[in-house]
Protein backbone atom coordinates (compact mmCIF):
# COMPACT_ATOMS: atom_id res chain seq x y z
CA UNK A 1 0.00 0.00 0.00
CA UNK A 2 1.42 2.79 -0.96
CA UNK A 3 0.03 6.07 -0.16
CA UNK A 4 -0.03 10.25 -1.33
CA UNK A 5 1.25 12.80 1.43
CA UNK A 6 -0.89 13.16 4.24
CA UNK A 7 -3.81 15.89 3.91
CA UNK A 8 -2.80 18.39 6.38
CA UNK A 9 1.10 17.26 6.69
CA UNK A 10 3.57 20.10 7.24
CA UNK A 11 5.68 20.17 3.92
CA UNK A 12 9.19 18.20 4.28
CA UNK A 13 7.60 15.12 6.66
CA UNK A 14 7.71 11.83 4.70
CA UNK A 15 4.31 10.76 4.13
CA UNK A 16 4.77 7.64 2.14
CA UNK A 17 2.91 4.96 3.98
CA UNK A 18 4.33 1.32 3.26
CA UNK A 19 2.96 -1.52 1.29
CA UNK A 20 2.04 -4.91 2.63
CA UNK A 21 0.27 -3.67 5.54
CA UNK A 22 -2.97 -5.97 6.42
CA UNK A 23 -3.24 -4.60 10.23
CA UNK A 24 -3.86 -1.07 12.08
CA UNK A 25 -2.72 -0.85 15.47
CA UNK A 26 -3.11 2.24 17.70
CA UNK A 27 -2.11 4.14 20.79
CA UNK A 28 -5.40 4.65 23.26
CA UNK A 29 -4.36 7.71 25.17
CA UNK A 30 -4.59 10.95 23.23
CA UNK A 31 -4.46 9.37 20.31
CA UNK A 32 -7.93 7.66 19.71
CA UNK A 33 -9.22 9.19 23.24
CA UNK A 34 -8.33 12.84 24.16
CA UNK A 35 -7.72 11.34 27.66
CA UNK A 36 -5.21 14.23 29.23
CA UNK A 37 -8.07 16.67 28.94
CA UNK A 38 -10.25 13.84 31.12
CA UNK A 39 -7.83 13.59 33.48
CA UNK A 40 -6.89 17.21 33.86
CA UNK A 41 -10.60 18.23 34.42
CA UNK A 42 -11.17 14.79 37.24
CA UNK A 43 -8.05 16.13 38.86
CA UNK A 44 -8.86 19.41 39.42
CA UNK A 45 -12.65 18.51 40.87
CA UNK A 46 -11.00 16.26 43.26
CA UNK A 47 -7.84 18.18 44.16
CA UNK A 48 -11.28 21.07 45.25
CA UNK A 49 -12.89 18.39 47.34
CA UNK A 50 -9.70 17.32 49.13
CA UNK A 51 -8.71 20.96 49.75
CA UNK A 52 -12.07 21.60 51.13
CA UNK A 53 -11.97 18.97 53.31
CA UNK A 54 -8.41 19.86 54.36
CA UNK A 55 -7.58 23.50 55.72
CA UNK A 56 -4.59 24.95 54.55
CA UNK A 57 -4.55 22.77 51.51
CA UNK A 58 -5.22 24.26 48.22
CA UNK A 59 -6.66 22.91 44.92
CA UNK A 60 -4.25 23.68 42.60
CA UNK A 61 -1.68 23.14 45.13
CA UNK A 62 -2.85 19.08 45.72
CA UNK A 63 -2.80 19.25 41.68
CA UNK A 64 0.03 20.40 41.25
CA UNK A 65 2.24 17.89 43.62
CA UNK A 66 0.04 15.11 42.14
CA UNK A 67 1.08 15.50 38.67
CA UNK A 68 4.45 15.71 39.34
CA UNK A 69 4.50 13.14 41.92
CA UNK A 70 2.80 10.69 39.10
CA UNK A 71 5.43 11.96 36.12
CA UNK A 72 8.54 10.97 38.42
CA UNK A 73 7.33 7.43 39.89
CA UNK A 74 5.49 6.65 36.32
CA UNK A 75 9.01 7.47 34.36
CA UNK A 76 10.49 5.16 36.71
CA UNK A 77 8.16 2.70 36.79
CA UNK A 78 10.09 -0.53 37.02
CA UNK A 79 12.05 0.58 39.77
CA UNK A 80 9.30 2.43 41.69
CA UNK A 81 5.67 1.12 40.68
CA UNK A 82 5.69 -2.49 39.35
CA UNK A 83 6.50 -4.30 42.06
CA UNK A 84 2.93 -2.52 43.96
CA UNK A 85 0.77 -5.02 41.99
CA UNK A 86 -2.81 -4.07 40.32
CA UNK A 87 -3.54 -0.57 39.10
CA UNK A 88 -5.80 0.35 42.32
CA UNK A 89 -2.42 -0.49 44.42
CA UNK A 90 -0.51 1.83 41.86
CA UNK A 91 -3.08 4.65 42.28
CA UNK A 92 -3.37 4.65 45.68
CA UNK A 93 0.02 4.66 46.36
CA UNK A 94 0.72 7.54 44.39
CA UNK A 95 -2.00 9.60 45.34
CA UNK A 96 -0.71 8.78 48.88
CA UNK A 97 2.75 9.98 47.74
CA UNK A 98 1.73 13.35 46.70
CA UNK A 99 -1.07 14.10 49.84
CA UNK A 100 1.91 13.20 51.90
CA UNK A 101 4.11 15.97 50.42
CA UNK A 102 0.41 18.41 50.75
CA UNK A 103 0.61 17.55 54.83
CA UNK A 104 -2.61 15.11 54.31
CA UNK A 105 -2.81 11.82 55.59
CA UNK A 106 -5.81 9.14 54.33
CA UNK A 107 -6.47 5.88 55.45
CA UNK A 108 -6.29 2.60 53.37
CA UNK A 109 -10.21 2.83 52.81
CA UNK A 110 -10.11 6.62 51.86
CA UNK A 111 -7.21 6.30 49.62
CA UNK A 112 -9.60 3.43 48.11
CA UNK A 113 -12.17 5.70 47.64
CA UNK A 114 -10.37 8.57 46.22
CA UNK A 115 -9.10 6.41 43.63
CA UNK A 116 -12.20 5.14 42.80
CA UNK A 117 -13.62 8.58 42.57
CA UNK A 118 -10.63 9.58 40.34
CA UNK A 119 -11.29 6.91 37.99
CA UNK A 120 -14.87 7.27 37.93
CA UNK A 121 -14.63 11.38 36.95
CA UNK A 122 -11.94 10.55 34.16
CA UNK A 123 -14.30 8.33 32.39
CA UNK A 124 -17.33 10.58 32.84
CA UNK A 125 -15.34 13.48 31.03
CA UNK A 126 -14.63 11.00 27.92
CA UNK A 127 -17.13 11.99 25.38
CA UNK A 128 -17.99 9.61 21.98
CA UNK A 129 -16.47 10.96 18.92
CA UNK A 130 -19.16 9.61 16.12
CA UNK A 131 -16.69 10.76 13.33
CA UNK A 132 -14.01 8.71 14.73
CA UNK A 133 -16.15 5.28 15.31
CA UNK A 134 -17.14 6.08 11.77
CA UNK A 135 -13.98 6.29 10.41
CA UNK A 136 -12.84 3.22 11.72
CA UNK A 137 -16.02 1.10 10.17
CA UNK A 138 -14.58 2.34 7.21
CA UNK A 139 -11.31 0.61 8.04
CA UNK A 140 -12.74 -2.45 8.71
CA UNK A 141 -13.22 -4.03 5.79
CA UNK A 142 -9.50 -3.54 4.33
CA UNK A 143 -7.78 -3.62 8.06
CA UNK A 144 -7.47 -5.48 11.01
CA UNK A 145 -7.74 -3.53 14.03
CA UNK A 146 -6.23 -3.76 17.68
CA UNK A 147 -4.71 -1.23 20.30
CA UNK A 148 -1.84 -1.29 21.84
CA UNK A 149 -1.46 0.51 25.61
CA UNK A 150 0.36 1.14 28.64
CA UNK A 151 -2.48 0.67 30.58
CA UNK A 152 -4.49 -2.36 32.14
CA UNK A 153 -7.10 -4.29 31.00
CA UNK A 154 -9.68 -3.24 32.82
CA UNK A 155 -9.61 0.75 32.90
CA UNK A 156 -8.22 0.63 29.18
CA UNK A 157 -11.63 -1.14 28.26
CA UNK A 158 -13.34 0.91 30.47
CA UNK A 159 -11.98 3.82 28.24
CA UNK A 160 -12.93 2.27 24.60
CA UNK A 161 -16.52 1.35 26.28
CA UNK A 162 -16.74 4.97 27.34
CA UNK A 163 -15.41 6.22 23.97
CA UNK A 164 -17.68 4.40 22.11
CA UNK A 165 -15.09 2.54 20.26
CA UNK A 166 -14.48 -0.94 22.18
CA UNK A 167 -16.46 -2.97 19.69
CA UNK A 168 -14.12 -1.70 16.71
CA UNK A 169 -10.86 -3.78 17.84
CA UNK A 170 -10.06 -7.80 17.38
CA UNK A 171 -7.45 -7.05 20.20
CA UNK A 172 -6.45 -4.46 22.89
CA UNK A 173 -2.85 -5.40 24.71
CA UNK A 174 -2.50 -3.65 27.54
CA UNK A 175 1.47 -3.57 28.69
CA UNK A 176 0.54 -3.62 32.83
CA UNK A 177 -1.02 -6.59 32.15
CA UNK A 178 1.49 -8.00 30.06
CA UNK A 179 4.26 -7.17 32.29
CA UNK A 180 6.80 -4.95 29.94
CA UNK A 181 5.97 -1.17 28.83
CA UNK A 182 6.45 0.59 25.92
CA UNK A 183 8.33 1.78 24.32
CA UNK A 184 9.57 -2.12 25.01
CA UNK A 185 8.35 -4.05 21.85
CA UNK A 186 6.63 -6.72 23.90
CA UNK A 187 3.23 -5.37 23.89
CA UNK A 188 3.74 -4.85 20.10
CA UNK A 189 4.55 -8.11 19.47
CA UNK A 190 1.90 -9.31 21.81
CA UNK A 191 -0.71 -7.66 19.75
CA UNK A 192 0.73 -8.82 16.40
CA UNK A 193 0.70 -12.43 17.69
CA UNK A 194 -2.79 -11.85 18.98
CA UNK A 195 -3.76 -11.05 15.09
CA UNK A 196 -1.53 -13.69 13.75
CA UNK A 197 0.21 -11.34 11.94
CA UNK A 198 3.67 -10.26 10.89
CA UNK A 199 4.98 -6.77 12.81
CA UNK A 200 5.77 -5.46 9.40
CA UNK A 201 2.46 -6.25 8.09
CA UNK A 202 1.64 -3.41 10.60
CA UNK A 203 1.27 0.08 11.23
CA UNK A 204 1.09 1.66 14.49
CA UNK A 205 -0.78 5.19 15.40
CA UNK A 206 0.42 6.52 18.13
CA UNK A 207 0.99 10.56 19.31
CA UNK A 208 4.12 9.68 21.58
CA UNK A 209 7.61 9.98 19.69
CA UNK A 210 9.59 7.78 22.28
CA UNK A 211 6.68 5.35 23.13
CA UNK A 212 4.78 4.88 19.95
CA UNK A 213 7.47 6.12 17.16
CA UNK A 214 10.43 4.05 18.83
CA UNK A 215 8.75 1.39 20.53
CA UNK A 216 6.55 0.63 17.06
CA UNK A 217 10.05 0.23 15.00
CA UNK A 218 12.20 -1.59 17.59
CA UNK A 219 9.08 -4.47 17.00
CA UNK A 220 9.25 -4.14 13.40
CA UNK A 221 6.35 -1.83 12.98
CA UNK A 222 5.46 0.89 11.02
CA UNK A 223 4.40 3.75 13.08
CA UNK A 224 2.51 6.74 12.45
CA UNK A 225 2.80 9.63 14.42
CA UNK A 226 0.04 11.96 15.70
CA UNK A 227 1.55 15.47 16.26
CA UNK A 228 0.69 18.94 15.20
CA UNK A 229 1.69 20.38 11.89
CA UNK A 230 4.57 22.35 13.75
CA UNK A 231 6.05 20.13 15.57
CA UNK A 232 9.58 19.40 14.27
CA UNK A 233 10.45 15.35 13.91
CA UNK A 234 13.23 14.41 16.46
CA UNK A 235 16.24 12.88 15.29
CA UNK A 236 16.35 9.26 14.49
CA UNK A 237 14.39 7.15 12.15
CA UNK A 238 11.38 8.36 11.02
CA UNK A 239 8.08 7.32 10.82
CA UNK A 240 6.37 6.36 7.74
CA UNK A 241 3.86 9.39 7.89
CA UNK A 242 2.80 12.09 10.08
CA UNK A 243 -0.45 13.44 10.71
CA UNK A 244 -2.28 16.45 12.95
CA UNK A 245 -4.85 14.03 14.85
CA UNK A 246 -5.78 10.71 14.34
CA UNK A 247 -9.28 11.71 12.59
CA UNK A 248 -7.19 13.05 9.24
CA UNK A 249 -4.90 9.85 9.52
CA UNK A 250 -8.31 7.86 9.88
CA UNK A 251 -9.54 9.19 6.64
CA UNK A 252 -6.42 9.40 5.12
CA UNK A 253 -6.16 5.42 5.52
CA UNK A 254 -9.83 4.64 4.46
CA UNK A 255 -9.76 6.69 1.79
CA UNK A 256 -6.60 5.14 0.29
CA UNK A 257 -7.68 1.56 1.33
CA UNK A 258 -11.17 2.20 -1.05
CA UNK A 259 -8.89 3.31 -4.27
CA UNK A 260 -8.29 0.32 -7.14
CA UNK A 261 -5.30 -1.78 -6.43
CA UNK A 262 -2.80 -0.53 -8.41
CA UNK A 263 -1.12 -2.40 -11.66
CA UNK A 264 2.25 -2.39 -12.52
Amino acid sequence: MSAPASPGGAPGRRAVLPTGITTVLFDLDDTLVPYLTCWSTALDAVSQNLAAAHPGATGPGIAASYTRISNVLWHDYERSLAHLGPMPAIRAYVWGRALHECGIRLGESELAFLVKDFTRRQLRAIRPDRRVAAALDRLAPHFRLGVVTNGDSAGQHAKLEHAGLDAHFETVACALDIGTRKPDRAPFLHAAAELSVAPEQCLYVGDSWANDVVGAHAAGMHPVWIIPNDTPIPPGRPPAACFPDVLSCLNALAEHAALPTERS
